[in-house]
């Protein structure tokens, strides 16, 4: 051990702060400074989230709604429209969720298309090629989930052959923002949404909820998505403060209450045994579950596969199919198991 080595002692609650919440114990008060928890509202969101009042209106979002007026202008029309996942879980859940509000609302297999890209043959972000393809195929409307932030020169080259494109995104804008049509990501300058560490697929799901709300779609229906929304935010590795612990408590429920065909059949393969209370509000289930068990496994299809795999598994109407996607992952999961071990052999930690 270095003797020389100085500790850091990060700041310590105030004498003010300990007045002010003596229900807490010193340890609790100075967790709670330290994560920027100062505030009633604050520490009631963080102990007890709540769904109804915690959550952030989805058109504060910058472009939010200029994204839903073209969105619906498609529908109108009768453009055609594809959806652009990025290939990790965020993506495939945000791709997933936004895929699905759009048959919700009107958009049928003729109308509405997925693409999720290649990890090793076309990289992150909406790839040229692609572009190219959708000019063919005569779309008018690409939205990218998860990506698109730095994909100037694709949306560039869309625009000049007429084709819109909407960013929703939630990656750091780096000089200047991408030539969209609609530029929905919470980091973007002027945007005014109160919490900006939102996953992809949870900035989808606001895009959604403000879909839903134009539609006139069932409040609530949009709850089904949280299951989505909380693995994207585990896997995506996102604080769970603010918006978002409220977003994977719920989601958590969801998913304990298996409605999904596909991530039952991953619980299965993971030998995940949910248990929802309704009357307490309580499951088995927890963010580790996600992020140890679930996640990794729907991240490994498109690192060692493809994420059409994934893909296809959280949009599976049956259970049997979903059963075969499901064990397909498993085993690439296994595989990516393996290669992690032959690479930590190759360098080993040395103390």
């Amino acid at each position: 051990m270095n003797k020389d080595k100085k500790w850091q002692i990060k700041e310590q609650a105030p004498e003010e702060f300990g007045k002010e919440f003596p229900e807490f114990s010193s340890l609790t008060r100075n967790l709670l400074w330290q994560r920027g928890l100062k505030t009633q509202k604050d520490i009631d969101e963080f102990f007890n989230p709540d769904y109804s009042t915690d959550l952030h209106a989805p058109l504060l979002l910058k472009d939010a709604q200029k994204a839903v007026d073209r969105i619906f202008e498609a529908l109108e029309k009768k453009e055609k429209v594809v959806v652009y996942g990025d290939y990790d879980s965020d993506g495939v859940c945000g791709a997933t969720i936004m895929h699905n509000a759009l048959q919700d609302i009107g958009f049928t297999r003729h109308n509405l298309g997925i693409y999720m890209p290649d990890r090793e043959k076309e990289g992150y972000g909406l790839h040229e090629g692609a572009v190219e393809q959708f000019i063919k195929e005569k779309y008018n409307l690409i939205i990218t989930i998860d990506c698109g932030t730095t994909s100037h020169k694709p949306i560039s080259r869309a625009n000049k052959n007429s084709l819109d494109v909407i960013v929703i995104d939630h990656h750091r804008v780096i000089d200047s923002p991408p030539p969209a049509y609609a530029f929905v990501n919470p980091h973007q300058e002027d945007d005014e949404y109160p919490f900006k560490d939102l996953c992809g697929a949870a900035v989808a799901f606001k895009v959604a909820c403000a879909l839903y709300q134009k539609a006139d779609i069932n409040e609530g229906r949009e709850k089904w998505f949280l299951d989505l929304v909380a693995m994207a935010t585990i896997t995506d590795i996102m604080p769970l403060l603010g918006e978002n612990r409220t977003l994977v408590k719920y989601g958590l429920f969801v998913l304990a209450q298996a409605e999904r065909p596909g991530l039952r059949a991953l619980m299965e393969v993971s030998g995940i045994k949910p248990v929802f209370n309704q009357d307490s509000l309580t499951t088995n289930l927890k963010p580790w579950t996600l992020g140890f068990m679930l996640g990794p496994r729907l991240n490994a299809a498109g690192r060692i596969d493809h994420a059409n795999t994934a893909f296809a598994l959280l949009n599976a109407d049956r259970y049997e199919e979903a059963l075969k996607f499901a064990k397909e992952i498993d085993e690439r999961n296994r595989e990516r198991q393996g290669l992690a071990r032959a690479v930590s052999g190759l360098f080993p930690v040395f103390m």
